[in-house]
């Protein structure tokens, strides 16, 4: 019996076709490598979304605390009810995009594989003592 390697390659090419092509082998292994593509675009896209919103909550954080401190000074000169209710609701508010920054920020850090940062969001002074001398 003389086998050619013709002959064996005639009868194994369109086994080893059908084996990949068949059950779907090369389309799965194209499918997986898309889908592994995608879900890196959807991961930058997260992150961008995440640090675009860490930045509003940031800039939000600045502008209600120079409100504060308007709020502060007007109440030094002339205190009232009002601007006590007022600068209340305003340090509410701050505590709330305080909590809702660092949030974000350790969401971020898991997502970028790195450690949270920690920064000084407290950009509002202490509150002046009245009737304080020194002699």
């Amino acid at each position: 019996m003389n086998i050619k390697f013709k002959d064996v390659a005639k009868i194994i090419a369109p086994f080893l076709i059908g084996i990949l092509v068949g059950p779907g082998t090369i389309w799965s292994c194209l499918h997986y490598r898309i889908d592994a593509q995608s879900s890196k675009q959807e991961m930058s896209e997260s992150v961008i979304s995440q640090s675009i919103q860490l930045i509003a909550l940031y800039d939000e954080i600045v502008l209600l605390s120079n409100q504060f401190i308007g709020l502060q000074r007007e109440y030094s000169e002339k205190p009232s009810l009002e601007l006590t209710e007022k600068m209340y609701q305003a340090d509410l508010k701050l505590g709330t995009l305080k909590a809702a920054f660092a949030v974000v920020e350790e969401h971020l850090a898991e997502m970028t594989n790195r450690e949270a940062r920690t920064l000084k969001l407290d950009f509002t002074p202490p509150a002046a003592i009245k009737d304080f001398i020194i002699n």
